[in-house]
């Protein structure tokens, strides 16, 4: 059935199974495999393996996959053994690092729920910093009273004035506060100005 579905190319490969050997299904996938496998050179893939580390966006549970998937083409004996050493080599976080060293002989499955509870108490620790700071900055400011003027009495009562006046539209402010004696003068104005609305 295979070779029927596989075609000329495949036939060629099964005619060139050992004679030897009975020609069944499970010969004819091995002889494929043989054919189209890539070829992989383990010391090499180890070699790639133990140059694993942990990049600074990758959390330890991609790192993990990571390392599992290098792991496949090393032909490793025990595979989470060897993973488990990779990744107390390559994390990135010494804290963590320090951690399972200081309790050796941790399972894979202890050392990634480390990594994880760390990596998430490190995320809620910045959020709540970031939160801080921002409450920090959005108190209002409070004002500082001035003293009374030498001119014409107190700051509170030329604020009462000068909103008064701009809202009535008797004076320009900016021309008032040109002058010197800016606060006595827009008393007397605002002085003269009740007058003429009373004359109404």
């Amino acid at each position: 059935m295979v070779v029927h579905l596989g075609g000329k190319h495949i036939y060629r490969i099964a005619k060139t199974i050992n004679e030897a050997e009975p020609k069944t299904h499970l010969t004819l996938i091995a002889a494929l495999r043989m054919r189209f496998a890539p070829m992989v050179n383990v010391d090499y893939e180890r070699f790639i393996f133990r140059q694993a580390r942990q990049s600074a966006d990758e959390s330890i549970d991609m790192f993990y996959l990571r390392l599992k998937e290098l792991a496949t083409t090393c032909a490793f004996h025990n595979e989470n053994d060897k993973i488990r050493g990779q990744i107390i080599q390559g994390c990135a976080s010494s804290k963590l690092r320090e951690r399972i060293l200081e309790e050796s002989g941790r399972p894979l499955q202890d050392i990634l729920t480390m990594g994880r509870t760390k990596e998430l108490s490190k995320a809620r620790a910045s959020h709540m910093e970031v939160s801080a700071v921002i409450g920090a900055s959005s108190k209002p400011k409070t004002q500082k009273t001035l003293s009374s003027t030498k001119t014409c009495g107190s700051f509170q009562q030329f604020w009462v004035l000068r909103k008064t006046l701009n809202f009535c539209g008797v004076l320009n402010m900016s021309t008032v506060l040109e002058t010197k004696q800016c606060y006595s003068k827009t008393f007397l104005a605002y002085r003269e100005y009740l007058k003429d609305i009373r004359h109404w």
